[in-house]
């Protein structure tokens, strides 16, 4: 093998290597029950909402029990450890909290591995929401990793008053005066953090979702509630395959007039949405702009082309920046 040849077989390993691990900021508006969202224990009071507007939300009323219980999505396309940067953020309303007796459990909004370890332990990193009184909700940072040990930092106290709030959190590995992780948690204007020590060094979690998760209590009292709502979520996720494009009919046509029929079908990992697609026309050297088709999981397109040969492309694009292009082939006469 030559040294050319081996710095070529290197680098598309390296770039194996590195499109595998690779994110984006998937987002949900839950404009429809999304598909990749999925109920695991469902006979609760939390889930998908439609709002009767544009957008929906997730969540609804926690009853804490003796069994975990999420609202999530399952399809982040890979799983999560350590060293990967995550982010997650979107819109959030405390509606309502019981007071006879007062809700003193917890609730997460995180990233978070849906089957748990043969120990019961919750691999997680985000925000827990917990109750202490009749008005206020407490939410702060929580990382708990497969061994067990969980993590938790200072908590912003928000009413429950059916404001809208901001949220977001920020996990960067590298952060922290040790260099070993922080966790950022924001509810509008207020941040606290959560910064790794020593006693989790070479500590890990396997994460595979992101979603409302409410974990099991050993002595839950019923008659006990919290009810929250969350929207317009973004949240890491790994960017996964980019999209496949269908185009019916011949790749190569005989056309005796323009404008040229075109239609076809998209296909994309569950999870992933195919957001355009364009064509463009390439002739006697030049190239058009690209236009947009009608549709993205079906598609039609009427284009214009000239007389003699030309080259049509058109290209799905996938939300997670990733886009692939079908080629057809047209003869015009005249």
């Amino acid at each position: 093998m030559t040294f050319r040849a081996i710095l070529v077989l290197l680098g598309c390993v390296l770039a194996g290597a590195h499109a595998a691990s690779d994110t984006y900021q998937r987002f949900e508006a839950f404009q429809t029950p999304p598909k990749n969202w999925r109920y695991f224990n469902p006979n609760q009071g939390f889930g998908y909402f439609p709002t009767g507007g544009t957008d929906g939300e997730a969540g609804g009323f926690f009853f804490p029990k003796t069994y975990t219980a999420y609202y999530a999505d399952t399809s982040l396309n890979g799983t999560f450890h350590r060293g990967t940067p995550i982010t997650a953020g979107g819109k959030i309303r405390l509606d309502e909290i019981s007071f006879d007796p007062n809700y003193t459990n917890s609730v997460y909004i995180a990233h978070f591995r849906k089957g748990s370890t043969k120990n019961m332990f919750v691999n997680i990193i985000g925000m827990a929401l917990t109750g202490t009184n009749q008005s206020t909700i407490d939410i702060a940072p929580i990382v708990q990793f497969s061994n067990g040990n969980a993590f938790v930092g200072r908590s912003i106290e928000v009413p429950v008053d059916s404001k809208v709030h901001d949220w977001s959190y920020t996990w960067t590995p590298t952060g922290g005066a040790d260099g070993i992780g922080i966790l950022d948690v924001t509810i509008d204007t207020d941040t606290v953090s959560l910064t790794m020590g020593m006693s989790s060094a070479g500590l890990d979690y396997s994460i595979d979702s992101f979603g409302l998760y409410q974990p099991a209590f050993s002595a839950p009292n019923s008659n006990s509630y919290f009810v929250v709502f969350t929207k317009k979520l973004g949240y890491t996720a790994f960017v996964g395959s980019a999209p496949k494009i269908h185009v019916k009919g011949p790749k190569n046509i005989q056309a005796s007039s323009s404008p040229v029929a075109l239609a076809g079908t998209t296909h994309t990992t569950i999870g992933n949405r195919v957001t355009a697609v364009r064509y463009r026309v390439i002739h006697n050297g030049k190239t058009s702009r690209y236009k947009a088709a009608s549709g993205t999981d079906r598609w039609t397109a009427n284009v214009h082309v000239s007389s003699g040969s030309s080259r049509i492309e058109i290209t799905a694009y996938g939300d997670n920046g990733l886009k692939t292009t079908a080629v057809r082939n047209v003869t015009r006469n005249p």
